[in-house]
């Protein structure tokens, strides 16, 4: 049985949005019923979820569990008011029929800067070593620090059996916060503290104090429950689409947008930080050992414990010394009432220019043609040199004329990079997935591409990074793989879906391929199996098998399978890996089939079942079932992939393997 949520975003004037939960099993979607407060989704749209849970532990509700351990799970629903809702034992509310009201507030309003409006479009929600992300498409980050155990987890929209790739998972605990020393020191100051009833998720988190009068209606709307507001704020001060935490760090971040290169950021933790966190953390111990209550108001705390405000106490105590060696960090805790703001740099970024591809083959092959064409000068200061260059630039300005005709314009080599430089730009990334590639024997073969990037390689980019590649789905029909470490390049890329030799025989092939228009989504199976979903069809793809980039069909069948199947228009998807086989006798040969879970711009929600076969180029799905929205005024969107229970039936490898046993057990000495 899979157990999923998904959003229901009205598009009409005082509409109630919110989102519903569902079931599928034996073939049949059914809504599952649960209580909701309705009165917190009118004009506002849940953009994205956040599910949290143990890695590796039973999940037992707070209720049932007696010791300070944390085994909760948590469903965070980020909506385009700038409230973050946080439900606690999510899985045992909507089993035992418990109103689902949140039990903590975080709050991304405002900071610092004018906003005209409160509505907000989130890239992205996540969560990673006890640090939250919220990112918004203006650029805008939210970082709020959660008390957790450090085996939390959030449980992406896959179900893989054999495991997930991404370095998320695989990456060494002392890699954290090693490489300075204020980030070591908050590490230290915000773990676990152990699970009671003040010392809950938000425990590291500021109270919204008097800030709670920017956004009054938080007490009509959540009466009753804390609110908080983020611990660091940063302005990237550009458009962001895609957004992924850095598996390798936890204070860095990696972010895609259209027409902006894919890049690596760091953000810097100043002493002055983690100096007025530790103060914040020994407050609250102080005031909750006096009165153990719920902390409404820093300052507030900060009179009862210094008998004045929590800022001229760290004035007094810190003497100005800090204060005065980093003066932005301390006027931002002033201004931004205890929310620091803090700077980043760019430690990475992709190289759009002048990448020596296809495409500048193609123009610098129509600039080789006109150099080549012209006759310099013997001499530039003879007169004979100055009449024949007078008559050459004529003839060449014919020349040139006749040939733009039928080729792009080529009147230099700078003109032409300036001119592929703005084709590249022309970008609108949809996807980005992390995945850990054990590259083994393989390593020495960019021992000499890392030489060459000597110069544009940075001391960030240490030797923990030479296994993460990260993988961008364009749009446009497009697959990129880059592998920071050794050069700032696309790795691998797959942009000639659409291009397919004459004489190919297989015709169905082709067919599927050509009827590709628009990607919307992709998945990880493994470091290398892509599987990709597009507006017609699904394709699987092994870039470690590729050999030929341009076109497609050329390659093995294990190198590049595709569905022929009308999806329609995607908003989003979630991917369930019901059996997963690799052949004995081919290695690197697998035998796929999966659940697709589907929300469309039309409003359905579909399961879809899909196949992949060994040795075969195409393979085959067909919809279990579908629900379609019957209200105009409402859409399906966004999925959150909350349970899975695999289903008893045996695969059909368990099948013949048990009448192999009996055909050995029946035959005869």
């Amino acid at each position: 049985m899979i157990t999923f949520g998904v959003s229901v975003p009205g598009n009409g004037k005082d509409m109630v949005s919110g989102y519903r939960l569902f079931t599928f099993q034996n073939d049949k979607l059914a809504p599952l019923p649960v209580i909701l407060d309705n009165a917190t989704d009118r004009n506002v749209m849940i953009q994205k979820f956040c599910y949290l849970k143990p890695k590796d532990r039973i999940i037992t509700p707070e209720c049932q569990n007696g010791g300070l351990m944390d085994s909760s799970d948590y469903l965070l629903v980020a909506k385009s008011n700038g409230i973050i809702e946080i439900f606690r034992d999510y899985r045992y509310k909507v089993t035992q029929d418990i109103e689902l009201k949140p039990d903590f507030i975080l709050t991304c309003l405002p900071v610092g800067h004018d906003r005209s409006t409160l509505d907000l479009t989130i890239a992205g929600l996540e969560f990673k070593d006890g640090l939250l992300y919220c990112c918004t498409k203006d650029g805008d980050l939210y970082i709020f620090i959660l008390n957790l155990p450090t085996d939390y987890i959030q449980l992406e929209n896959i179900y893989n059996p054999i495991g997930t790739p991404d370095v998320f998972d695989i990456a060494a605990p002392n890699m954290r916060d090693s490489n300075k020393l204020e980030e070591g020191i908050l590490f230290v100051y915000s773990k676990f503290t152990g699970r009671t009833k003040l010392q809950h998720i938000c425990y590291y988190c500021h109270p919204m104090g008097q800030q709670i009068s920017i956004y009054p209606q938080l007490k009509v709307l959540y009466p009753n429950i804390p609110y908080f507001k983020p611990c660091i704020y940063v302005n990237l001060k550009k458009e962001v689409s895609n957004f992924r935490i850095n598996p390798l760090d936890r204070f860095s971040f990696i972010t895609t947008a259209p027409r902006i290169p894919l890049t690596i950021y760091k953000i810097h933790l100043p002493k002055l930080f983690t100096d007025f966190f530790i103060k914040f953390v020994k407050l609250k111990r102080t005031v909750l050992k006096r009165c153990p209550r719920e902390i409404q108001d820093i300052d507030e705390a900060s009179t009862s414990i210094y008998s004045c405000k929590f800022l001229d106490f760290l004035r007094f105590d810190f003497r100005g010394i800090q204060t005065d060696m980093d003066p932005r960090t301390w006027n931002s805790l002033m201004t931004n009432d205890y929310v620091v703001e803090l700077t980043y740099s760019c430690v990475w970024r992709q190289r759009q220019g002048n990448i020596k591809d296809d495409l500048y083959m193609l123009f610098h092959r129509q600039a080789e043609m006109y150099d080549d064409e012209r006759e310099r000068p013997t001499s530039r200061g003879s007169l004979t040199g100055s009449t024949d260059s007078s008559v050459r630039s004529n003839s060449l300005r014919r020349s040139i004329w006749e040939r733009t005709i039928d080729a792009a314009p080529c009147y230099s080599n700078s003109a032409t990079d300036r001119f592929i430089r703005c084709l590249r730009q022309n970008t609108c990334p949809v996807d980005i997935k992390i995945v850990n590639t054990k590259l083994g024997s393989e390593q020495l073969s960019y021992s000499n591409v890392e030489d060459e990037q000597g110069s544009n390689r940075t001391s960030y980019l240490t030797d923990d990074y030479k296994d993460m590649d990260i993988i961008i789905l364009d749009k446009f029909l497009c697959l990129t793989a880059f592998r920071p470490k050794y050069i700032d390049e696309p790795l691998m890329k797959l942009d000639s879906f659409h291009s397919i030799r004459e004489g190919n025989t297989n015709l169905e092939a082709q067919w599927a391929i050509m009827n590709l228009s628009s990607f919307k989504k992709f998945f990880m199976i493994t470091n290398s199996l892509c599987l990709i979903f597009d507006t017609f069809g699904v394709v699987l793809i092994d870039r470690f098998k590729v050999v030929n980039s341009h076109d497609l069909l050329e390659n093995d069948p294990e190198a590049f399978k595709i569905i022929d199947f009308e999806i329609g228009l995607i908003n989003d998807i979630a991917v369930i890996i019901t059996n997963i086989e690799k052949c004995e006798e081919c290695d690197g040969t697998y035998e796929i089939e999966f659940n697709a879970i589907v929300t469309t711009v039309i409003g359905t929600l579909s399961v879809l079942h899909g196949e992949f076969y060994g040795h075969e180029r195409l393979g085959k799905m067909h919809c279990r079932d579908k629900l379609k929205m019957t209200k105009k005024d409402k859409v399906v969107d966004q999925i959150v992939l909350l349970d899975y229970e695999p289903s008893k039936k045996r695969t059909r490898k368990e099948e013949m393997d048990d009448i192999a046993k009996r055909l050995r057990v029946g035959s005869p000495n």
